[in-house]
């Protein structure tokens, strides 16, 4: 099954990494390998779950990649900061810090 999703996804044009880092200043990038590839396991699994579940089209139950502590408070890009939640969920959390 992995492989079948993996020659979809190739197909699809998509790689994974480069959307899951886009806008993170190549500092605060993830560089340890083994952080890294989680990073991209969370990020194919969110990718996954909007392009072939049965919610494709459905934007508010897409999977996004969010920051605990948001960006604009401080939070950083490591995988310690980092949740999948839905698109839906993320925007109504919106910057706020955890409780």
């Amino acid at each position: 099954m992995a492989g079948n999703l993996k020659a979809q996804a190739i197909r699809a044009g998509h790689s994974g990494w480069r959307c899951c880092t886009r806008g993170i200043p190549r500092g605060q990038r993830a560089v340890d390998p083994g952080e890294r590839q989680l990073i991209r396991k969370g990020y194919r699994v969110a990718w996954w779950a909007r392009h072939f579940s049965g919610r494709a089209r459905d934007d508010h139950h897409a999977m996004e990649v969010d920051h605990v502590i948001p960006k604009s408070r401080g939070g950083s890009a490591r995988l310690s900061n980092l949740q999948l939640m839905t698109r839906r969920d993320n925007q109504l959390k919106g910057n706020r810090l955890p409780e």
